[in-house]
């Protein structure tokens, strides 16, 4: 923020902007975009599997509840 003023700009230490641009892209750089989607995948199926199972727990619930089971 303090870049885009001229005023301001001048306050604006650049070699520690470079180290912390530095951290930050080697940071990203160091991501596996395949696992990134591979456990985006796995987290979506856990989920809908955690709810399917409790349907059918609350359906086999009601069936007992009801006298057919």
């Amino acid at each position: 923020m303090l870049a885009h003023n001229p005023k301001t700009a001048r306050q604006v230490d650049e070699v520690a902007v470079e180290q912390a641009y530095e951290v930050v892209r080697s940071d990203l750089a160091a991501l596996d975009v395949v696992e990134l989607h591979k456990m985006r995948i796995l987290s979506l199926s856990g989920a809908i599997i955690a709810n399917l199972v409790l349907v059918a727990v609350l359906f086999v619930g009601w069936l007992w509840w009801r006298g057919y089971v």
